[in-house]
């Protein structure tokens, strides 16, 4: 009885230090103005987070994506990729996490610019 005490003492102890963790890491990521978009590891726009859009990019293989700018955030809202994980991860608005797609080579990154222009290559 004692060692299943010890145990749940262990594991609660963990979940709560695996709590504060993420709290840290999510509430320390910093909040961006820029989300800039790479092509098959090539810069290929820049957005301002302040201004809400809306780019199709065409992957190299024919897929796309359509990225949405709304409300300080972006995100990709359409992608005809098999899995749609870009699309399930939501909007971002800090540098913490990454959009990717890995079947069409898009990732999406926030950035914290002080010259921040939309301006697409």
């Amino acid at each position: 009885m004692k060692n299943n005490k010890y145990w749940i003492a262990v594991i609660a102890v963990f979940l709560i230090v695996c709590a504060a963790l993420s709290f840290y890491i999510f509430t320390s990521a910093e909040k961006g103005n820029t989300a800039v978009v790479f092509r098959d590891g090539v810069e290929f726009c820049r957005l301002d987070l302040s201004e809400d859009a809306e780019i199709s990019v065409i992957s190299n293989d024919g897929g796309y994506n359509i990225i949405v700018v709304e409300n300080g955030t972006v995100k990709v809202s359409e992608a005809d990729c098999p899995d749609r994980i870009c699309v399930k991860q939501g909007a971002i608005d800090n540098d913490a996490t990454p959009i990717v797609c890995l079947p069409h080579k898009l990732v999406i990154e926030v950035t914290a610019e002080s010259d921040a222009d939309a301006v697409a290559k």
